[in-house]
């Protein structure tokens, strides 16, 4: 894929831009078209016909010969629109998906106008966008012309047609050679109906880091009900390309193989850090966006700054028409937004502070201890302790002091740690601790009063 060029698709729908997208080089172009056909071959008159979707069409197929002398056999290529498909195929025809190359041993008599015994005839898809435009093309070679050709296109293209073989028959009539195109014939096919498509415009929104590289994935779908055809021209309000803005505070590293960067107003393939890209269809495709069907691309973008920002995906875009937008049954929503939300990068931090209050207890037994561990949104310990002596005779009258708090408290990255893991199997046990001792030492004081109640 290494550039992006536009060629003529079918000269005799030039009138109404039947312009078709060519990426890189063309097999098609390359096989099919010999520098220039036998001016003894004469193509029949190009014809118009008119069919909904879903109907069927023969091509006006036909060729002459208007010279003193017979050819001894003729080459004939044809190819139709992507909303075509043939009603048969010939096994002395080798097809791709929307061109074939025949070869056919019928004589050319000297003056005579033959047609194929078996007309060329094609569904029109039933999903095919309408109102539009499409064509079938036939073009006429002799032997000497064609043959180095056909061989290669054979070579590239084995699969042949299973509906017998394409044979010619004169005609009957006078042959008037001078109201004939040179060579070729086409059939120009006007689609009627109202068969309409919605093409909308797939956004994404991004999280990451700054500095971070991200993956981006943005595309197109066809909400239908008909196939969207970027073969130019076949739907005249379409148009081909998707246009994607780039947020600012980003930058593209690498681009999907169908995304070409906009460098003042040319497309440029696989360059890296540009804010515009042009998407189009993958070849496998065909140019064709089925109803309900999508296509994405996806890019690897870096974060280069905190905060959010935005860009755009806009679908039915033509750059090369001035960035003309192409309508379609919802164009409202054939543009969506980029939203890239970048946090801090790594190895940023916050601030947190501890604290922690305890008092400490004292027994009427003379001594006690006491701890307390206070919490706060960082770790800390308050450890207090306690004195007390009894005075009393007969009557429990001690005194204690409250113990003394020590909190310290450390600050760390993002706020302060809550007491988990081993901190809180210390403070879980210091306080069962504290609850076993002060029970035993109810009871001892308890006995104690009773003892000396009883010698009193």
């Amino acid at each position: 894929m290494a550039s992006i060029r536009f060629r003529p698709w079918i000269r005799g729908l030039g009138a109404i831009g039947l312009i078709g997208l060519a990426v890189g080089a063309s097999s098609t172009a390359a096989l099919a078209a010999p520098a220039k056909p036998h001016v003894g071959l004469v193509g029949g008159p190009d014809t118009t016909v008119s069919v909904a979707p879903g109907g069927t069409i023969t091509d006006a197929v036909s060729v002459g010969n208007s010279t003193t002398t017979a050819i001894p056999k003729v080459y004939l290529s044809v190819q139709w629109s992507a909303g075509m498909k043939p009603v048969k195929t010939f096994d002395n025809c080798y097809y791709d998906t929307r061109f074939a190359y025949c070869e056919i041993d019928t004589e050319i008599a000297p003056a005579t106008q033959y047609v194929p015994k078996t007309p060329l005839q094609y569904e029109i898809k039933a999903d095919t966008f309408a109102p539009s435009r499409l064509a079938g093309e036939s073009n006429w070679y002799t032997a000497d012309e064609a043959a180095s050709r056909f061989d290669k296109w054979r070579a590239a293209h084995p699969t042949r047609g299973t509906d017998g073989k394409l044979e010619l028959q004169a005609t009957t009539g006078t042959f008037a050679p001078s109201g004939f195109e040179p060579h070729d014939t086409f059939t120009k096919v006007e689609v009627t109906g109202n068969n309409p498509l919605n093409l909308k415009a797939v956004g994404a929104t991004v999280t990451g880091a700054v500095g971070a590289t991200v993956k981006l994935k943005v595309g197109q779908q066809n909400a239908g009900p008909a196939a969207a055809s970027f073969w130019g021209g076949e739907i005249a309000s379409l148009k081909h390309l998707t246009l994607v803005t780039i947020p600012a505070g980003t930058t593209v590293v690498s681009t999907p193989k169908n995304c070409a960067a906009m460098v003042k107003q040319t497309a440029v393939d696989s360059k890296p850090g540009a804010p515009q890209y042009v998407c189009y269809l993958d070849e496998s495709l065909d140019r064709v966006l089925k109803p309900n069907a999508s296509q994405d691309w996806e890019f690897d973008l870096r974060i280069d700054r905190k905060g959010e920002t935005k860009g755009s995906v806009k679908v039915n875009y033509d750059w090369q028409m001035g960035g003309r937008h192409g309508t379609d049954t919802n164009v409202a929503d054939d543009t969506a937004e980029i939203i890239v939300n970048a946090g801090e990068a790594p190895g940023d931090s916050g601030t947190g502070n501890g604290s922690g209050t305890g008092n400490g207890t004292g027994t009427d037994n003379g001594t006690g201890t006491g701890t307390d561990n206070g919490t706060g949104t960082g770790t800390g310990t308050d450890n207090g302790t306690g004195t007390g002596t009894d005075n009393g005779t007969g009557t429990d009258n001690g005194t204690g002091t409250d113990g003394t708090d020590t909190d310290n408290a450390s600050s760390g990255s993002g706020g302060g740690l809550p007491l988990t893991g081993a901190n809180v199997l210390t403070v879980a046990g210091a306080g069962l601790a504290l609850l076993v001792a002060g029970a035993i030492t109810f009871l001892l004081v308890a006995r104690r009063r009773r003892a000396t109640r009883f010698v009193a």
